[in-house]
């Protein structure tokens, strides 16, 4: 599916042939995304056998669910699960031990290696693997300085289920933003491998008075019919919290969960839509609430979209 919507360009189902094209793109100074099939435990340590150290190691299967014992079929796995659970998770269990091990083990030998959110550094450690955070988080090692140089997370949605108007803002921002040579090139790839897809959205990062000049533009071309019909657009932060208050972190309980609640409705007025979403165990910062405001081309949705960006860059 990944090669389908164009964001592997070739995958093998050996490692040798995957390997060397690997490494023959590296010596041709090519960027080429190659696909491995096979289960991710099984093949670091094939590659630590074979003595090849990638520059960065991550994983970002679901390992509340989806996570797949090593040494068996696709097929073969799900009959065991289905005929006996309890061993299945066993096996689940020791195949995630041996892929986190293989992890440091790669670390220890000169790999960049860090957790993608799947909380799989966690379920290691409860399972006895004393050292399993030793391996850091994506969010403290590389988006925490994303976070701290002012940008935010928007998404904007077409409401009218017009791709061409998401094209059309696309546009616009080249244009408009043409020397932030990064957002220019993170438009410009979207629209090279995921138009196919005809999604009437777009998620991106900007700073405040990026959003506020786009949205704006937007807003007057919703007015004035350039846009055939409303967004939806969210606005978005992570919380950053200290990775050595890991275990310290404050759930929703029967006491607190009204608290939460007023604070979330606190620091989101104006939004046209307020949700609570619990992503379970899998990232380990469990995201709580999502806010999103109504741009229909009237002058209130623009101040209340403004407001909302000036809130969200204080937070």
């Amino acid at each position: 599916k990944m090669y389908e919507d164009g964001f592997c360009n070739i995958f093998y189902e050996d490692i040798d042939s995957a390997l060397d094209t690997a490494i023959d793109a590296k010596r041709s100074g090519l960027s080429k995304t190659i696909g491995l099939v096979g289960n991710a435990s099984e093949i670091l340590w094939d590659f630590i056998n074979k003595g090849f150290v990638p520059n960065i190691i991550t994983d970002r299967t679901n390992t509340k669910d989806n996570y797949f014992p090593s040494g068996y079929s696709f097929s073969d796995a799900l009959r065991i699960r289905r005929a006996d659970a309890h061993h299945y998770k066993n096996l689940v269990n020791h195949t995630l031990m041996t892929h986190v091990k293989a992890m440091l083990e790669l670390q220890k030998r000169g790999s960049i290696a860090f957790e993608f959110g799947n909380n799989i550094r966690e379920k290691a450690y409860d399972r006895g693997l004393d050292n399993a955070f030793n391996i850091e988080s994506f969010i403290p090692e590389y988006i925490y300085p994303v976070i701290t140089s002012d940008k935010l997370n928007f998404k904007w949605i077409a409401l009218s289920g017009n791709t061409e108007d998401v094209f059309v803002i696309d546009d616009l921002i080249m244009s408009e933003f043409s020397d932030n040579k990064d957002l220019v090139r993170m438009v410009d790839t979207i629209n090279k491998v995921i138009f196919q897809k005809n999604i009437p959205a777009r998620k991106l990062k900007l700073d405040s008075e990026e959003a506020i000049k786009l949205f704006k533009i937007v807003n007057e071309m919703i007015r004035s019919e350039e846009l055939s019909g409303a967004f939806l657009i969210d606005v978005s932060s992570f919380k950053m919290i200290d990775n050595s208050d890991y275990f310290k972190q404050e759930f929703i309980t029967e006491d607190n969960q009204q608290n939460i609640i007023d604070k979330i409705i606190e620091e989101n007025q104006g939004s046209s839509w307020v949700s609570i979403n619990q992503y379970g165990n899998t990232n380990q910062y469990y995201n709580l609430s999502e806010n999103m405001i109504l741009l229909d081309g009237s002058k209130e949705s623009e101040l209340n979209l403004i407001n909302l960006i000036n809130l969200k860059n204080k937070m």
